[in-house]
């Protein structure tokens, strides 16, 4: 579910780039700058679950339910 305090925001998708292990396989390439939109933490809602997606201290991406 969504917060009622929260944004919903858009995000732009470059054109799918090769899976470096599969190069018949196409993914789409979205950069982290533009998930984060200047913050440090932000909760993606997927099948009616929220999933945390954080930087950490030392820059690292961590994802948690």
């Amino acid at each position: 579910m969504t917060p009622d305090n929260s944004t919903n925001i858009r995000v732009s998708i470059d054109d799918p780039v090769n899976d470096q292990g599969n190069s018949s396989r196409k993914m789409h390439r979205v950069s982290a700058e533009a998930l984060m939109q200047n913050t440090r933490e932000i909760v993606i809602e997927y099948q009616g679950s929220d999933y945390r997606l954080r930087i950490t201290s030392n820059n690292k991406l961590i994802l948690t339910k």
